[in-house]
């Protein structure tokens, strides 16, 4: 694994609006960002998502597990809300503002300089403090489509949680997935 240093360029946040609530965070170092994507776009072309990890015919799940090692991914997050009744632009806020105050190091959160918003509720990009601050704010636009499709696959297998999907991740520096609740 490579450690986690120089300037974070890119955090891709990847929205699920059906119940449970989840939000999947991808970061990748500065450096490495215009990499990641060409190399997700590569390993992401052509493939069609289903709804779950276990309906990718099993070859096509081997290939990606294998390709997705040429992706430098610095770290994956993935935060489910089943609270009951919580209203989804709240839950986007809190999930958000998980992320920053949890799962970023204090020293990558202040220099993310590219945040892109895959699948999140109307007025999201102002929700959160934090996702003003970048240089670069793309939120429902073509942007990183390679980072974008990487992060859903990474959603699709952080749900599924069987050893060959967390084989998707080995070569990520930081992997956290868990629940989210408010009491």
């Amino acid at each position: 694994m490579r450690e986690m240093i120089g300037q974070t360029g890119l955090c891709v946040m990847h929205w699920d609006a059906v119940r449970p609530y989840r939000l999947t965070t991808v970061v990748v170092e500065a450096a490495y960002a215009e990499l990641a994507e060409t190399n997700a776009r590569g390993v992401m072309d052509g493939v069609v998502l289903p709804s779950a990890w276990a309906e990718i015919p099993a070859l096509e799940r081997l290939r990606l597990v294998r390709d997705c090692v040429t992706i430098p991914i610095a770290l994956v997050d993935h935060l489910i809300d089943d609270r009951p009744g919580v209203r989804e632009f709240d839950s986007w806020s809190n999930c958000t503002e998980e992320v920053v105050e949890q799962t970023l190091p204090v020293c990558l959160r202040d220099h993310v300089r590219t945040v892109v918003l895959d699948g999140a509720p109307d007025g999201a990009a102002g929700a959160t403090e934090w996702l003003e601050s970048p240089a670069s704010l793309h939120a429902a636009t073509g942007a990183w489509p390679g980072m974008k499709a990487y992060a859903r696959l990474a959603a699709l297998v952080c749900v599924d949680g069987s050893e060959q999907a967390d084989s998707l991740f080995q070569e990520v520096d930081r992997r956290t997935v868990g629940g989210f609740s408010l009491r």
